[in-house]
């Protein structure tokens, strides 16, 4: 009995400790957001167990030492049909997450005990109905330090505590050129973090070879207090930026784990860190009312420049509703911090093939999406000649190089890499190769003055 009272107490301290950290942003004002390509959970999913562990790596994008701040959404996205409208909404479970820092990945999934990790120092708890939208594990490195162009390695437990094997999932990435031993598995044993699994697992089994979504859990930034003071980005978007079909002749994205043009174009070819708050579905309309956590998150990771890769889903609506919606979108982050630039981007081509998109000429574009005067011509039109006119300070040409005909919007894809095929599967989503060419050519459109 006493020792069921202690853990209570305990676990009372650990969970009203996390909240007092989220609750104010001031406690974070010195820290920046130094991670790559970590994303939102995608679906709170049924599971052979109510537990979850992930393990993978990335790339330093600046020097990592001090304390590091795994930021962990307490929330997550899912669409609600038939509209399919992307909201938010906070996990339904009593949850505790621990974590760990893996400061030189080792490139193998066993002998683990020669690749030490450090452990968080706490472990947080969520209590379904919470409000808070994020919480906090501190990673303290001590006097290590993780040099930028280091891989290291993220280690994540996650226990759900009520009872249901039901636990939140995210897209996590790898490396085609080499196994990078990701993992991400369910256990019929007992708790992880009861186990201490992190810090004493010597092996652990692959991720199977399949699409790359529903493999994992992870936190969406690591916030540390850096020397870096260049851009820090934050993305949000449709499938597209976050790569929902990159899987078609590189199951595991680039050498930077990214997958989707906009972190490929920020973090690999830009060099700079970005968190990507995307969640495929997505519209301009949704996110215009259904922001308010990843705002949260953005305010505090340091953001400087926020692109949003939205605009596709939303062609059904009118003209005036896009308008309408990217400029209130645009008015939440300037509110919030009129220093941020906010960068759009134009809408990518969408058609049908008749043959497996292996040639150009057999392509049928989208409806809203063929032609100058079509809904995606107009607003595309709108980006590169007065973008402002939308709240936006910048946008993103995406379409140069993927489109045939971009300039006249002909909605089809391109054969510059021998057939059509070698940038869409689907004539919606860009497979790696796509999105590479996208991110490899994408530039800033100069507006008129």
């Amino acid at each position: 009995m006493l020792k069921k009272l202690l853990i209570f107490i305990a676990s009372a301290i650990l969970a009203s400790s996390a909240f007092a950290e989220n609750q104010s942003a001031e406690n974070l004002k010195d820290y920046r957001c130094v991670s790559n390509g970590l994303r939102l959970p995608l679906v709170w999913r049924a599971s052979s167990q109510p537990r979850i562990f992930s393990r993978y790596r990335r790339k330093a994008m600046v020097d990592l030492k001090g304390e590091l701040k795994l930021v962990f959404p307490t929330f997550y996205m899912d669409r609600i049909l038939p509209d399919k409208i992307v909201k938010e909404y906070p996990y339904p479970n009593d949850v505790q997450i621990q974590a760990g820092i893996e400061p030189s990945f080792k490139m193998s999934n066993e002998n683990l005990d020669t690749s030490p990790r450090i452990l968080g120092n706490d472990i947080i708890t969520y209590k379904k109905g919470d409000k808070e939208t994020y919480r906090i594990i501190t990673v303290d490195l001590g006097d290590t330090v993780v040099k930028k162009g280091d891989w290291f390695g993220i280690w994540v437990a996650l226990e759900n505590l009520d009872g249901t094997n039901n636990v939140p999932f995210t897209r996590l990435i790898g490396d085609s050129k080499e196994q990078i031993y990701e993992c991400s598995y369910t256990s019929a044993g007992t708790s992880f973090i009861e186990d201490n699994f992190i810090k004493t697992a010597t092996k652990l089994p692959l991720i199977k070879l399949e699409r790359n979504y529903i493999v994992g859990f992870s936190p969406v930034a690591i916030l540390a207090k850096t020397d870096y003071t260049g851009d820090v980005w934050a993305i949000i978007g449709s499938s597209i930026p976050e790569g929902y079909y990159d899987i078609n002749g590189n199951q595991y994205g680039d050498e930077n784990a990214n997958i989707g043009y906009a972190d490929k174009l920020i973090s690999t070819n830009l060099g700079v860190p970005s968190v990507n708050l995307s969640k495929g579905a997505d519209r301009l309309e949704f996110c215009a009312n259904e922001l308010k956590g990843r705002m949260d998150i953005i305010k505090i990771c340091g953001v400087t420049k926020l692109h949003a890769g939205l605009g596709g889903n939303d062609l059904y609506s009118k003209l005036d509703v896009l308008k309408d919606s990217a400029i209130k979108i645009n008015k939440q982050i300037k509110d919030f911090n009129p220093e941020i630039i906010t960068v759009g981007g134009t809408i990518t081509p969408r058609s049908k093939s008749a043959d497996d998109f292996k040639t150009l000429e057999n392509q049928t574009p989208g409806p809203h999406f063929d032609g100058t005067e079509s809904r995606r011509g107009k607003w595309n039109k709108i980006l590169r000649t007065n973008c402002k006119s939308v709240g936006f300070d910048e946008v993103f040409e995406l379409c140069s190089y993927v489109e045939y005909d971009w300039k006249n919007s002909s909605g089809t894809w391109d054969d510059k890499n021998i057939i059509p095929k070698n940038f869409t599967v689907d004539g919606t989503h860009p497979t790696c190769a796509g999105g590479k060419a996208i991110a490899d050519h994408a530039y800033i459109i100069k507006q008129p003055k």
